[in-house]
């Protein structure tokens, strides 16, 4: 999940993004979501093609 978030954000930093956020571990899991940069290559293999 929190490479799919990254990539969602890092594709369309304007995108409102509601995440499951039921319990402080999810809530973490989000944060780090928001905080994690995929490098280039990373962003090229998970576009759909």
């Amino acid at each position: 999940m929190t490479v799919a978030q990254s990539w969602l954000l890092q594709h369309s930093p304007s995108i409102m993004l509601i995440p499951d956020t039921l319990s402080v571990a999810h809530l973490r899991e989000n944060i780090a979501g928001a905080a994690l940069a995929l490098p280039p290559d990373a962003l090229a293999e998970l576009d759909p093609t």
